[in-house]
């Protein structure tokens, strides 16, 4: 786990360098945070896992989701140019 958040915080110190053109990937560490949750839920609900196994991961990906879907950055496919 340690070297996944290491590597993923450089990757997104990298993104953060320019946010509009790197979009994709700010989407795809949103997508990563939502099957991490959707995973623990299943384990959880559907085959009796420990909510004391299960918690934190699923606490830390509902986090990071939501900060990463509330400061996502603006889309720039939508500017158009009128001539």
């Amino acid at each position: 786990m340690a070297a996944r958040f290491i590597a993923y915080g450089i990757g997104m110190f990298y993104i953060a360098r320019n946010l509009a053109q790197n979009r994709f990937w700010w989407d795809m560490m949103a997508l990563i945070q939502a099957i991490d949750l959707a995973v623990g839920l299943v384990y959880t609900f559907a085959f009796g896992v420990s909510i004391a196994i299960t918690g934190f991961p699923m606490f830390n990906a509902a986090i990071f989701l939501i900060l990463l879907l509330v400061w996502r950055p603006p889309s720039t496919a939508g500017s158009t140019q009128t001539s």
